[in-house]
């Protein structure tokens, strides 16, 4: 039960992203938000790694649910706004084919080959 929760806890916080990187991609802008969205994904995906050489079981725990909510937080804001900066870049008859790839590239990367 605990795996599904720390799942979870990645999904839950996906909601909270468009109230964060919404607003910041108004402000500073497109660009500079997909770049924070990405440093956050790869500061939070770097350390799982690392869970396993805590020593206390509590401490992994909490490590793992805290690194898989700044993980949900930053792929919120990355799909977001990687749609829309693809959006505003494409050429106009080509924007739904562009943003497609979004999608795809992300439905790939998580499948496996291997059953």
């Amino acid at each position: 039960m605990s795996a599904f929760v720390t799942y979870a806890a990645g999904f839950l916080v996906r909601t909270v992203r468009a109230l964060v990187f919404g607003r910041v991609g108004d402000i500073v802008g497109r660009k500079y938000t997909f770049l924070v969205t990405i440093v956050f994904m790869g500061a939070s995906t770097s350390p799982l790694g690392c869970c396993r050489l805590q020593r206390h079981r509590l401490g992994r725990a909490i490590l793992l649910v805290l690194l898989r909510l700044v993980q949900g937080l930053a792929l919120g804001g990355e799909y977001g706004g990687a749609a829309t900066y693809v959006a505003e870049h494409a050429a106009e008859n080509r924007r739904g084919y562009a943003t497609s790839w979004i999608q795809t590239t992300a439905t790939l990367g998580s499948s496996s080959p291997w059953p």
